[in-house]
C-alpha cells in the first residue's frame, strides 16, 4: 500500500473537509477523493461519512485507523531519517592544543580549510604552555598539540617540526633603537627584558639566555609573561623589550617596533612542533596535521 494513502487519510481526518485537506496537501480535491476511495477499497471499510447537511465525519473504522496511521507515519519518517543519517559521516570532535605561536602561524588557516572540506569534524582548541600540552597529549586529553620544541617529552608522545620562526626584538616605538634595521644583544643588554617563564618553553628560554652568556652578557629580566600578546602589551607600555617570534609582526599592536637581531646563532629559532600520542592518530587528526603542514609551507619562515 502506498504510504501517501495514510497521509491523505490523516489530512482529511484532521480537517474533516476534503477541500481544506486538498489545499493543505497541495493537490486538487478530485485526486484526494480518489485516494481515499482506494484506501477504503483496500481495507474493505468506509472511513468517512459524507453528508451535505452534517459534512464529513469519521466512521468507527476511521476513528480506530487514525492513531495507528499516525504511528505508522512517524515510524516511516524515523526509518527514513535513520537511513539518511547512516549515509552521513559520524560527527568527530578533534581536540587541538596550542601555544600562542600556533595562532600566529598555520592554525587558523588549517581550521578554515578543515571546516570547508570536513564539515563532520569540529575542532576544539585549548591553549596552554608546552609542558602542560604534552602532558595532556600523553594522557589522551588532546589529539594534537602545537608547542615549542623540548629536549624531553613524555613517553608515548610522537613529535615532529611544523615550522621555524626567526627570533626578533620587539621594542617600544619610542625606543632609541626602534628605527634601526638590525640590533644586537649587546645593544639591548642594559635595557629591561620581558621574557617568558620556563613553564612556557624551558628549552627556548635556556637557549636565549645562553646566547647572552656567549657574549659575556647578563640580561636584565624585570618582567615575565606567558604569552606573546601579553609580552607585547608590556612592551607597548614601555616596560622593556622582548624577544619574540617573527610572526608576532602580524599581531595588531601599536607602539611596538619590530627589529631584526644580528647576532643570534642560526641554530636558535622559535620553533613550532606538532605532537600526538603514538598509535592514536585518527584519520581526522592526520587530515588536520596535513593541513597544518600545507599552511606552514605557504606562509614560509616568519609568515602569518
Amino acid at each position: 500500500m502506498d504510504i501517501r494513502y495514510l497521509r491523505h487519510f490523516l489530512a482529511v481526518a484532521e480537517e474533516l473537509h476534503f477541500g481544506r485537506a486538498a489545499r493543505r496537501l497541495g493537490m486538487e480535491q478530485a485526486p484526494l477523493s480518489q485516494s481515499i476511495k482506494r484506501l477504503e477499497a483496500h481495507l474493505g471499510v468506509r472511513l468517512f461519512e459524507r453528508s451535505a447537511r452534517s459534512g464529513t465525519r469519521l466512521t468507527e473504522a476511521g476513528r480506530r485507523l487514525r492513531p495507528e496511521a499516525e504511528r505508522a507515519l512517524l515510524q516511516f519518517q524515523a526509518a527514513m531519517d535513520s537511513a539518511r543519517q547512516a549515509a552521513q559521516p559520524a560527527p568527530v570532535t578533534l581536540r587541538v592544543g596550542f601555544v600562542t605561536l600556533g595562532l600566529m602561524g598555520p592554525l587558523p588557516g588549517a581550521i578554515r580549510a578543515m571546516a570547508q572540506a570536513r564539515p563532520d569534524v569540529s575542532v576544539r582548541l585549548e591553549e596552554g604552555a608546552t609542558a602542560d600540552l604534552l602532558d595532556r597529549v600523553a594522557e589522551g586529553r588532546l589529539d594534537l598539540a602545537l608547542f615549542h620544541p623540548v629536549e624531553r617529552r613524555p613517553p608515548g608522545v610522537a613529535v615532529r617540526p611544523v615550522r621555524r620562526d626567526r627570533i626578533i626584538a620587539a621594542l617600544p616605538s619610542s625606543h632609541r633603537l626602534a628605527g634601526r634595521g638590525k640590533v644586537s644583544l649587546r645593544d639591548l643588554a642594559d635595557d629591561p627584558l620581558i621574557l617568558f617563564p620556563s613553564a612556557s618553553g624551558a628549552d627556548l628560554r635556556r637557549g636565549i639566555l645562553q646566547a647572552y652568556r656567549d657574549f659575556g652578557l647578563t640580561p636584565r629580566i624585570e618582567q615575565e609573561a606567558r604569552s606573546t600578546p601579553t609580552m607585547l602589551l608590556l612592551v607597548a607600555a614601555g616596560l622593556g623589550y622582548a624577544l619574540v617570534a617573527e610572526s608576532a609582526r602580524y599581531l595588531p599592536f601599536s607602539n611596538v617596533a619590530f627589529v631584526a637581531l644580528s647576532d643570534l646563532p642560526d641554530t636558535l629559532d622559535w620553533g613550532l612542533w606538532l605532537g600526538w600520542r603514538e598509535g592514536a592518530l585518527s584519520e581526522a587528526a592526520r587530515d588536520f596535521a596535513a593541513r597544518l603542514d600545507t599552511g606552514a609551507r605557504a606562509a614560509g619562515p616568519g609568515g602569518p
